[in-house]
């Protein structure tokens, strides 16, 4: 079985899908085949063969809704993911057999060695590199490209010394105006939170408070007390909610203008 970190492997794949241009849906999917797996493993040690899952239980898993619908996307998230070499994937037989899925470990050590890397994505034959990381994805691992306008940087864990959080770090605004956008941060957000997700759906309550203006830096300070993330989301909506509201007028003031 490969040796798997949890953070490790999300910080790559956050790299490889800006690199190579994955959509919001491939994302969400790539993080619930993840979560699937990462209920199959135990410690570091991970299914390294294929792990049948159903349909049903991946929309669970996803914002992608129920039904027809949900299916469809989620068929064509599946398709890029595989096409793109990301994930292996062998077809159900309708009410007899799930789907069943294989992981394409990004940054992962094969049992009983000490070298990372060994099934990097375009790297199916599993080489690994000694103790360099030698593909553009491994490197991007330690620091997060911005080709879509989303995080400039890795964001801070509290506690990471791997991290300079001086200033924190930058976004720009197209959150504002992109759902596609705020899909990306709402990921980056999720693999930075330092607690336990207990929410169903937690990229798309971030997508949520995100659409009503709560910028990703204000979500990003009030993790850290937050260790549930229900407690954390409840906080946001909240903080949002006030944010969205009209100013009350003091008593006695005069009304706006054409009031």
């Amino acid at each position: 079985m490969p040796k798997v970190n949890y953070i490790r492997e999300c910080r790559a794949f956050t790299a490889a899908a800006a690199e190579r241009g994955l959509g919001a849906n491939e994302i969400a999917l790539w993080h619930a085949l993840f979560e699937a797996f990462n209920r199959k493993a135990s410690g570091e040690d991970w299914p390294d063969g294929y792990l049948s899952i159903s349909n049903a239980r991946l929309l669970a898993l996803t914002p992608f809704g129920a039904g027809d619908s949900g299916c469809d996307i989620l068929r064509r998230a599946r398709e890029r993911l595989a096409r793109q070499g990301f994930i292996r994937y062998r077809a159900g037989e309708r009410r007899r057999l799930a789907p069943a899925y294989q992981m394409v470990w990004l940054h992962a050590e094969e049992a009983g060695e000490g070298a990372p890397g060994g099934r990097i994505a375009g790297n199916p034959g599993g080489k690994t590199g000694g103790n360099r990381e030698t593909s553009a994805l491994g490197r991007a691992a330690a620091r997060i490209p911005n080709p879509k306008g989303n995080l400039r940087h890795t964001p801070c864990i509290p506690g990471d010394a791997g991290h300079d959080c001086a200033g924190g770090p930058a976004f720009d605004g197209a959150w504002r105006i992109s759902a596609r956008a705020r899909g990306a941060v709402a990921q980056r957000l999720i693999d930075a939170y330092p607690g336990r997700i207990d929410s169903g759906d937690a990229w798309g309550g971030l997508c949520e408070v995100m659409a009503q203006g709560l910028s990703p830096e204000r979500i990003l300070a009030e993790m850290p007390g937050r260790p549930v993330f229900s407690r954390l989301i409840a906080r946001l909506r909240a903080l949002a909610l006030v944010q969205s509201s009209p100013p009350r007028l003091a008593r006695g003031a005069p009304p706006p203008p054409g009031g």
